[in-house]
């Protein structure tokens, strides 16, 4: 069943679907995780990177990055502001996997969910009121 119908199927709708939201730069989620890493950098006195669960920016090249620069003590920060374990847990448990592995001399402090936090819902409510106006 999936080598018959999905495996046949599901790229090509993935593909349509994927080039109605392509940018010209590229993917939406690399573009704007990009421009948040540029934007963060300068506000930190630490170096920061960017790293994906999928994909080119992987966690490996993130920690290797850091590592380069000196870096042991590492903050991960998973963009998802709730606790989910399709998401954050496999990101944090990828993380400490590829640790264990190759940068064995790297702490890991993660940042928790801030679904909840005041200054989280304030910029989201401006947000939102920003499109409702008019």
């Amino acid at each position: 069943m999936v080598r018959g119908i999905i495996l046949r199927k599901r790229p090509e709708e993935s593909a349509h679907a994927y080039s109605k939201i392509w940018w010209e730069e590229g993917s939406p989620l690399v573009v704007l995780s990009e421009r948040m890493r540029k934007k963060v950098q300068p506000l930190a006195n630490v170096p920061v990177s960017l790293a994906m669960r999928y994909g080119s920016m992987t966690i490996e090249k993130g920690l290797q990055e850091l590592s380069d620069k000196g870096v042991a003590d590492v903050l991960l920060f998973p963009l998802y502001p709730q606790y989910a374990m399709a998401s954050t847990l496999t990101i944090l448990a990828k993380a400490e996997e590829i640790r264990k592995k190759k940068f064995p001399h790297m702490k890991f402090t993660d940042f928790p969910a801030f679904y909840s936090r005041p200054d989280y819902i304030k910029n989201l409510a401006d947000s939102i009121q920003k499109h409702l106006a008019g």
